[in-house]
């Protein structure tokens, strides 16, 4: 029976990499001065590049659909065109401030989960990945980081034993420490690393990651703002109201 599962596993597997490779060819660059319309989530296949095994399956504004290595998830905002490796343009979509109270409802419609916000204006509604991309995808390196089952160690760790707390980036680490050059950098890597909340919403990617391999998908838990800071222009400028 073991053998018998691990065979079922295996064709799912490569019916959906077939499926995958078809509806979503890779590509190792962003096609220049076609806007991006849609992110669909995230899925591993190891028969698109022999190197890379994670990708963002997106949709462009013509239509075609394509897959991108994870490392490309920090750019990848709806509205946004490119030039192979950079931002070229993007679209300015209205820019609301808002206090946000709780998170009310996680719609699980689609294999790609959205978030709906109480705030002071009214209900908000956002995509899981670009909530993520927002408040973790900084670069490609913390986006690395939520895909690594070790997660934020293989950046830092935290020296606990003296006061005040430090946060040691080994020589091995990958991550610049020369990106540190303003105080909300530093402001969110101290968060992102000393605070609890933060941190297991953090991993909860590569939980929830593992949960859907065979599938295009993105969901994670997000992290709890008992002070109500969250606003709408944290959240990205592709924020939609919910009640519309």
């Amino acid at each position: 029976m073991p053998d018998l599962a691990k065979s079922v596993a295996e064709n799912l597997s490569n019916t959906f990499s077939e499926w995958i490779s078809k509806r979503f060819p890779a590509l190792n660059y962003l096609p220049r001065n076609v806007e991006l319309k849609k992110v669909n989530g995230v899925f591993k296949s190891k028969n698109l590049f022999k190197n890379k095994q994670i990708y963002v399956g997106v949709e462009w504004i013509d239509g075609i659909c394509s897959s991108l290595p994870i490392e490309m998830a920090n750019m990848l905002a709806p509205g946004r065109t490119f030039s192979e490796k950079d931002i070229l343009d993007e679209v300015e979509y209205e820019k609301v401030t808002v206090r946000v109270t709780e998170l009310v409802k996680i719609d699980e419609s689609s294999m790609h989960y959205r978030y709906i916000y109480q705030t002071d204006k009214g209900l908000i509604s956002v995509s899981g990945f670009e909530l993520a991309r927002t408040i973790f995808f900084h670069h490609r390196h913390l986006v690395n980081a939520a895909y690594n089952a070790n997660g934020l160690s293989e950046l830092a760790f935290v020296h606990r034993t003296c006061t005040p707390l430090k946060i040691i980036f080994p020589k091995s680490t990958t991550y610049p420490v020369s990106y540190l050059n303003t105080k909300n950098k530093i402001n969110h890597i101290i968060w992102l690393f000393l605070d609890r909340e933060a941190r297991q919403s953090f991993f909860s990617i590569y939980q929830s990651f593992q949960k859907n391999t065979d599938s295009i998908a993105f969901e994670f838990i997000p992290p709890i703002w008992s002070d109500g800071s969250l606003s709408c222009q944290l959240l990205g400028i592709h924020c939609q109201n919910a009640s519309r």
